[in-house]
């Protein structure tokens, strides 16, 4: 995540938001079934396949995000 990040010489990096992302993304990927986040993380998440590797689906869109609430709601 972090030399995706690094490897964007246009990007900015912002230490607050993007450690926190970081932390997030490493905590959440291994061990949630879903994970809501804004869309730039969510394109590096799916890049490097890493939704994939953990089995996790990842999704930024507002009317996905409901759609899939409206799945899994019991």
């Amino acid at each position: 995540m972090n030399a995706s990040i690094r490897w964007n010489k246009d990007r900015k990096y912002k230490d607050g938001n993007d450690t926190l992302d970081f932390l997030h993304t490493s905590s959440a990927l291994p061990y949630c079934d879903f994970f809501f986040t804004e869309r730039e993380l969510k394109t590096i998440i799916v890049q490097r396949k890493l939704d994939k590797l953990y089995n996790c689906k990842v999704e930024s869109k507002e009317t996905e995000i409901l759609k899939i609430l409206d799945l899994i709601q019991v």
